[in-house]
């Protein structure tokens, strides 16, 4: 994003606000330990993941993540070897019933689980769905 479009915020205009040009010049800043990742094309998404991990950055990414197997993989793979933590934007894991069912889950009553598919819908309020 170009500094102008923020000429009028009073963030911005008290330096509270960072712009960066690029993602390396990003990565190169020590005081961020966390990158909030919505990369310009899906196809980049993924290296781009790998680069904030490999940068000693935790990562929140938008979805996809990833456009293969393989490139999951890889950021795991990133992910196991910075020690950082590396998520996929899926905020429904924060509220009910999917909050309840992670604890249960992590709380090993049920072994080890391996794979979980799930199908999410919307209630159809007044003719709109979110």
């Amino acid at each position: 994003m170009k500094p102008e479009a923020f000429a009028e915020d009073k963030r911005y205009q008290a330096g509270q606000v960072k712009i960066y040009e690029t993602l390396a010049e990003m990565l190169g800043d020590k005081e961020l330990d966390l990158i909030s990742l919505c990369s310009p094309m899906c196809s980049d998404q993924a290296k781009d993941a790998i680069d904030c991990l490999n940068a000693g950055k935790h990562v929140y990414s938008e979805k996809p993540a990833a456009l293969s197997e393989k490139e999951l993989d890889e950021i795991l793979e990133a992910e196991r070897k910075s020690g950082c933590e590396f998520h996929e934007m899926a905020d429904s894991i924060f509220v009910e019933p999917y909050w309840s069912m992670s604890k249960f889950v992590k709380s090993g009553r049920i072994g080890e689980v391996v794979q979980v598919y799930v199908q999410k819908s919307y209630p159809i309020c007044a003719g709109s769905r979110p």
